[in-house]
């Protein structure tokens, strides 16, 4: 029999976001002109008007038809006599203040009675559509500073209307066409180009007073929204101005005027200014829906909150509907005189056209719920309940009734909501995120509770055993905390809430005086022998146990695999001797808490045979496809060479595992298992002889495995 022998070795405030879960983008919403980009959250079905009536002085309070978004002003667009263009922060902590730019102070400016009507947003400046202006004005949104470049020379159908309201598309403006025979693509520098390539008998069906008003582009195609043309016409932006198949019509259902419209990501919502229906256009078929009909009174654009539709009310009812379900829902007390709005991503604003003032709709939620006590899980009357704006720093405060309820109205934001009583802990918790789907959410908080979370680390902060939290200890209460041992460890220290606290014995203990407790407790390398573990699950100890090497230190080799060969007869070819040990394993433990890492060697004496030194010359044994595991899932364990070749009478050692640094801690195994579980060999590891060197007997031989403490 063929054998081996090894033996030799060497070295609770809750933080409430109000939001819903489920974000989208808006992007070049045309609602009279909410354009721009931004991360937006649904409104609720609950909502309420707060107004704003303190405009700049000599700022008519009226006459503005539009409004665009930079993302955090809304800026409201002048028409009807009205030489300031005003700007309304939207900001919470700031919001309804107003700023006012005066358009007269530009050179060769004549605003015309009518202006401008809408506009857009390119990231830097906002840009005012001219309507009976004689310039396209381009304004700083940081810095406030106009520039206007002058219209060329128009063909219009009659009372010198142009355009109404514009489009960024990334590159160029857009001038959608009101009364002016041609469309516009201005470059951020003024420069313009007219496109006059209307499809075949465009204009003998549409000799009207007013075309188009306002559009939505979709990737590369403006689609133009009918004010009072007979159709849509839908534009290829990227196909020249002298192309005549760049604009192509849709036709719609029963005609009327559109102002505006909004697009949820798959259809066109058209806004109803006189047409009393809600029209949508599918993007990818360009099919025209019916969604509602019947609708009273005039709407000024439409705007998508990622979730609903809403229709600008001027003098009908403020609605929206559902783009999924097209459910709709009016709100018949909210006012009206508005011409154009924005979504700031959290709330609708309104400018003001004639309604004198400019309005947010903000969506309000209920929150409420119960204090209870968290030990014992029965109601806490009389706990002070507050809620505070992270945004605004506003405080509300109530009192819990009887059975311990509370509840309060607030709007979308960032809160922290608080409970406290006299002798309670007040709840203590990194962060709560409520997701606003349905109008009313329930808070249930609890007090009286404390946290205590105990953690085992080495000298270098990692953890080297699973942490253990008990998150419900009552006030006052005795904290015992046992079975500190930790295999291969011995306690050094110990810290309680970061301040340097006594062991005694294996136990520790402290009386609970805050609501969030820390112990950290410190260990360094117990220089104790290790024993084997299990090479199917490190987590275990070896069953039937064997003995270890019986090493000690920080690093050390723990257990080293006998390995033996099954018999064979002896024939003319080279031999090769599976062994017959299944589940072979090697374990090392580094307790050092540096992470410096090791290197784990082997190599192989030459056989002997009875009396006979130096047999089987030429002879190997391999060990392929090791597998490493270690003892603490939070450590990295070793790395394994693939293919390990032990050379007799080899007087080098060979790299059997190496350990870089930050990996190798604790203890960790390598295993050698035979490639399939019901083999009775182990196709792993392996011994091969030359034929002529192989004689009758038995052999047996040493491997040394050297553990070096650097990769």
């Amino acid at each position: 029999m063929i054998k081996k022998n090894i033996f030799a070795f060497c070295l609770f405030i809750f933080i409430i976001l109000i939001k819903n879960t489920t974000s989208f983008i808006l992007t070049n919403q045309d609602g009279i002109s909410n354009s721009g980009v931004l991360r937006g959250y649904p409104m609720s079905n609950k909502i309420r008007q707060k107004d704003f009536t303190t405009f700049p002085s000599d700022v008519n309070n009226r006459n503005y038809f539009g409004a665009i978004f930079d993302g955090r002003y809304m800026w409201m667009v002048p028409n009807g006599a009205q030489p300031y263009v005003t700007k309304v922060d939207t900001n919470y902590s700031t919001e309804g203040q107003m700023t006012k730019y005066n358009l007269s102070t530009l050179p060769g400016i004549n605003l015309g009675y009518w202006a401008f009507t809408g506009g857009t947003f390119d990231g830097t400046n906002i840009w005012l559509i001219p309507r009976q202006a004689n310039q396209l004005v381009k304004i700083n949104a940081t810095t406030g500073e106009m520039t206007g470049y002058l219209l060329p020379n128009l063909s219009t159908i009659s009372n010198g209307y142009k355009f109404f309201s514009g489009i960024f598309d990334g590159r160029y403006i857009w001038l959608i066409p009101y009364g002016s025979r041609s469309l516009i693509r201005s470059d951020l520098n003024g420069n313009m180009v007219l496109y006059d390539n209307w499809p075949k008998d465009f204009w003998a069906a549409n000799s009207l007073n007013s075309l188009f008003s306002g559009g939505i582009l979709i990737e590369r195609y403006l689609y133009m929204m009918p004010a009072g043309a007979k159709q849509i016409i839908k534009l290829d932006i990227l196909a020249s101005s002298d192309d005549p198949n760049a604009m192509t019509t849709i036709d719609f259902p029963g005609g009327g005027q559109f102002y505006g419209g909004a697009f949820d990501g798959k259809y066109i919502w058209m806004c109803p200014w006189a047409s009393g229906l809600v029209l949508k256009i599918d993007k990818d078929s360009n099919d025209i829906i019916q969604v509602a009909s019947g609708i009273q009174g005039l709407y000024s654009g439409a705007i998508y909150d990622g979730e609903s539709v809403w229709f600008t009310p001027y003098s009908g009812k403020l609605f929206k509907i559902n783009a999924t379900t097209n459910e709709l829902i009016s709100y018949p007390s909210f006012s009206t005189g508005y011409l154009g709005g924005i979504f700031n991503n959290s709330n609708l604003w309104f400018a003001s056209g004639d309604a004198g003032k400019v309005t947010k709709i903000e969506s309000y939620y209920t929150v409420s719920g119960m204090i209870t006590n968290k030990g014992t899980d029965t109601p806490i009357a009389g706990a002070t309940v507050t809620a505070i704006s992270l945004d605004s720093s506003v405080h509300q405060t109530t009192s819990t009734d009887t059975n311990g309820f509370y509840s309060f109205d607030l709007t979308l934001g960032n809160y922290t909501i608080s409970a406290q009583k006299s002798n309670y802990f007040t709840i203590s918790e990194s962060s709560y995120d409520i997701s606003l789907q349905t109008n009313d959410i329930t808070l249930n908080l609890m007090i009286d509770l404390a946290s205590v979370d105990i953690y085992f680390q080495d000298i270098s902060g990692n953890n080297i055993r699973a942490p253990v939290k008990s998150p419900h200890i009552n006030k006052g209460s005795q904290f015992i905390a046992n079975s500190l041992k930790v295999k291969g460890y011995k306690v050094s220290s110990a810290t309680l809430n970061d301040v340097n606290t006594t062991i005694i014995g294996n136990g520790f203990s402290f009386t609970v005086l805050q609501p969030s407790n820390t112990v950290v407790f410190t260990y360094i390398a117990s220089n104790e022998p290790i024993s084997p573990v299990s090479p199917d699950d490190p987590t275990q100890d070896l069953y039937p146990l064997e003995p270890g090497t019986g090493q000690t230190g920080p690093l050390s080799i723990d257990y080293i695999p006998p390995i033996s060969f099954s018999d064979h007869k002896v024939s003319s070819t080279n031999l090769v001797c599976k062994a017959i040990n299944l589940k072979p394993f090697v374990q090392v433990s580094d307790f050092r808490g540096t992470g410096s890492g090791f290197k784990l060697q082997a190599k192989l004496s030459a056989f002997n045979c009875g009396d006979f030194l130096n047999c089987l010359p030429g002879s190997f044994i391999c060990l392929n496809n090791g597998f490493s595991l270690s003892q603490n899932s939070e450590f990295v364990p070793p790395n394994t060479i693939n293919s390990v070749i032990l050379y007799s009478g080899d007087i080098y050692g060979v790299d059997v595992l190496i350990a870089p640094s930050g990996t190798g801690k604790g203890t960790s195994i390598t295993r050698w298992y035979p490639t399939l579980e019901t083999s009775l060999q182990n196709n792993n590891v392996f011994l091969t002889a030359p034929s002529g060197a192989v004689l009758a007997g038995t052999y047996n031989a040493t491997i040394t495995w050297s553990l070096i403490d650097a990769p």
